[in-house]
């Protein structure tokens, strides 16, 4: 456990390795092993591992909560839901697992299913500026620009580094000039200028979202 702690997962492997010879049903043995293969990239053996685990004990949560990660690492989303879900059946404020099931539900597109469990982290995390963006990005896939406009603000409440300021700004911008209001954006825009003066890719990112403005209102027959 102590080389595990210290990142050092080739030894930490060797060990766990020993210990299961002596003791190859043991649950607790059998998901510490998963994990360090987990840290080692090895996500199909970390799975058969904390599968085994889950055989001699169902409601493991270590394992449930492995396997979680393995089939998140892998981009295999709904498989990773599925697990999560049953980890927040046996914990319903994990917060990490919130988590997880929101960046899944985002990467398959499912936004209101995001926000929810972005939502639900939040209330146990209510200053985590990280849930307030994901929430706030989640929106704006959905075109609901004012709700991500909330986010984005209360982000900025936090104090937030500069590079995360820079993104702030950018995005508020881009916001403004979806809702048609231009002197509002261009004010954004002049404060990631300020912030900075080298960033170039500023006027295209201003172009980009006029047209983006320009095509949605085509589709919607305006112009």
């Amino acid at each position: 456990d102590k080389l595990y702690i210290c990142d050092n997962f080739y030894r930490a492997l060797f060990c766990y390795n020993k210990a299961l010879n002596i003791n190859p049903k043991n649950p607790e043995l059998l998901c510490k092993k998963g994990y360090v293969l987990l840290r080692l990239h090895k996500n199909d053996l970390a799975i058969k591992y904390f599968k085994k685990a889950l055989d001699l004990d169902k409601n493991n949560y270590k394992a449930l909560f492995g396997l979680g990660e393995a089939y998140y690492s892998m981009s295999d989303e709904r498989s990773s839901i599925k697990y999560f879900e049953k980890v927040l059946e046996l914990n319903p404020k994990d917060v990490e697992a919130l988590e997880y099931l929101g960046h899944n539900y985002y990467d398959i597109m499912e936004y209101y299913k995001a926000i929810n469990y972005f939502k639900k982290a939040l209330e146990l995390k209510p200053d985590d500026i990280n849930l307030i963006l994901n929430i706030a990005y989640s929106y704006f896939e959905l075109k609901k620009y004012r709700e991500a406009l909330k986010y984005f603000k209360k982000a900025l409440k936090l104090n937030p580094d500069v590079f995360r300021l820079e993104e702030i700004f950018e995005s508020i911008g881009r916001i403004y000039i979806y809702l048609g209001e231009d002197e509002k954006a261009m004010d954004y825009f002049e404060k990631l200028k300020e912030i900075n003066p080298y960033h170039d890719e500023i006027y295209e990112i201003i172009a980009l979202a006029y047209e983006e403005v320009g095509k949605s209102w085509c589709d919607h027959g305006k112009l």
